[in-house]
Order: structure tokens, then C-alpha cells, then sequence
């Protein structure tokens, strides 16, 4: 499996694909989600993981693919936390030789169901 290699090459054992872009999924114009996700980029790095650009797609055509990233050797627990923090519904994690799943990050503050 590529994703087990290179987590393996990195010294890594989990991972999270995380987005910063349409917060609470309200669309966001192309600047201002570009703008979030270097901002998003900028707290992996400063972390000092290690992460690769990626893109999030829709099983429909309802919803535009989100700029994303494949982020290594992040905790399930520090990838919720982060993503609450620009305010999204939920992440992709996973651990080496594991199956990704989705994980809800309760950012629905309104009282309405996360989805």
C-alpha cells in the first residue's frame, strides 16, 4: 500500500487528511480558501509534520473538489483539534496497515446535525 510506505519512509505511523476550506460548508470564493488552507499549512510545518497537498472529492457533482492535505505522523486527537479550529465537519484518518475512516469534529456549534 503507497500510503504504508510512505508513512514507513517518514517514521510515521498515522495520518489525517485535513481541509481549511468552506468552513462549516459555506463556500468560500477561491481567494479566501487559498488563503486558509497556507494558513492551515503554515501550523502543520510550524509543527514540524510533514504534509502533501492533496484534494478532496466529492462522491457527487454537488460539491466543488476542496484543496487539502495529506498530513503524516499527526494524531487522530490533534487533527480533530486542528480542524475544528478552521471550523470543519469532519477529517479522513488513519493508522499504518489500518483502514481510513471518518471522523466527525462536532463543529456544528447551532445546534443542527454536522454533515
Amino acid at each position: 500500500m503507497p500510503l504504508d510506505l510512505l508513512l514507513a519512509e517518514s517514521r510515521a505511523t498515522d495520518w489525517a487528511f485535513i481541509t481549511a476550506c468552506n468552513p462549516r460548508s459555506a463556500p468560500l470564493d477561491e481567494d479566501a480558501n487559498a488563503e486558509r488552507m497556507m494558513r492551515l499549512e503554515m501550523i502543520v510545518r510550524g509543527r514540524g509534520l510533514n504534509c502533501f497537498q492533496g484534494e478532496g472529492l466529492p462522491d457527487d457533482g454537488d460539491w466543488p473538489p476542496e484543496p487539502s492535505l495529506l498530513v503524516l505522523g499527526i494524531s487522530e486527537a490533534d487533527a480533530v483539534s486542528i480542524a475544528r479550529e478552521f471550523e470543519q465537519y469532519a477529517i479522513v484518518s488513519g493508522s499504518r496497515g489500518g483502514e481510513a475512516r471518518l471522523v466527525w469534529t462536532d463543529a456544528a456549534t447551532d445546534g443542527e446535525a454536522a454533515g
